[in-house]
């Protein structure tokens, strides 16, 4: 394992090319001392001084790849936000990023995990099965708090039609 000192905070705290945090503060201890990473959206931080939240993949980019250029973001090659190994880490642009995400499915545009989703699989079921019961389109839209038009899309299998069952056809 590597170290190297965090810029801005040389001599106080470092980063290993594994991601651990090390505190230099001798005061308490008189030993340095690893951080505790707290979960911050998905990714790893730590507190460097009160207030100053820093992600670990970030200090371990700057520390090892070098400064991240204009433009660029670290990208988590295994796609797993919590592995902070330099191996694991690189700069890429945001289309590449998202092109990653879609391509190991940390992202989707399909079903609920879509960004504009307002239901769940759970509800559109529910939807499916009113409309084989006879519910009408606007009775349907009003209990489930959408509109017609979304009702008749989910109908016609325009909207959520990646729910099939075996047969292909519709759940």
């Amino acid at each position: 394992m590597t170290w190297g000192s965090i810029p801005g905070y040389e001599g106080r705290y470092a980063v290993s090319d594994s991601g651990e945090v090390m505190s230099m503060n001798f005061a308490k201890s008189g030993l340095p001392g690893v951080l505790k990473p707290s979960p911050s959206r998905g990714y790893l931080s730590v507190e460097l001084e009160r207030g100053k939240r820093f992600t670990i993949h970030r200090l371990v980019a700057d520390v090892f790849i070098g400064p991240r250029p204009s433009g660029m973001q670290i990208n988590h090659r295994n796609g797993i936000k919590t592995d902070n190994r330099v191996e694991n880490l690189e700069y890429v642009t945001g289309s590449e990023n998202m092109k990653h995400a879609f391509s190991t499915g940390l992202q989707s545009n399909v079903g609920e995990r879509h960004s504009q989703a307002k239901l769940t699989e759970e509800k559109i079921i529910k939807v499916r099965e009113m409309l084989g019961m006879g519910f009408k389109q606007t009775e349907i839209a009003i209990l489930m708090g959408i509109t017609q038009s979304a009702v008749s899309l989910i109908k016609n299998g325009k909207r959520w039609n990646h729910m099939v069952m075996a047969k292909g056809e519709l759940l």
